[in-house]
């Protein structure tokens, strides 16, 4: 069973989103997408301030939201920031858990950037 009750749809200049329950454990079976846009003729920098999940079992997988390619897979602790930024104005991003050892998940912010 997939725990459906995470995501969003997120526009604008700038925001924030988190693992479900961060910086309590997120759940078994999570399975979260956000899709992030921002004005046409901009970027979208995403940054995860924490990241803590099991490592290779429960991931953070980062699309281009335009033109769907694979930007990064993030999994395991990460100590220092990390930012990643699309080729578009879009971003997708999706967050899956196993059934197994949950962590704290992650913290993230975004804003637009110029071309």
């Amino acid at each position: 069973m997939l725990v459906s009750s995470c995501g969003a749809s997120l526009v604008g200049p700038s925001g924030s989103f988190s693992s479900p329950n961060n910086p309590n454990s997120y759940p078994d079976n999570a399975y979260c997408r956000w899709k992030i846009s921002v004005p046409s003729g901009k970027k979208v920098m995403v940054t995860f301030n924490s990241f803590k999940t099991q490592k290779n079992k429960d991931v953070v997988e980062i699309y281009d939201g335009v033109s769907k390619q694979h930007i990064t897979t993030l999994s395991g602790v990460y100590t220092k920031a990390m930012a990643f930024t699309s080729e578009n104005n879009a971003i997708d991003i999706r967050f899956i858990s196993d059934g197994s050892d949950n962590s704290e998940g992650f913290s993230a912010s975004y804003t637009q950037v110029s071309k």
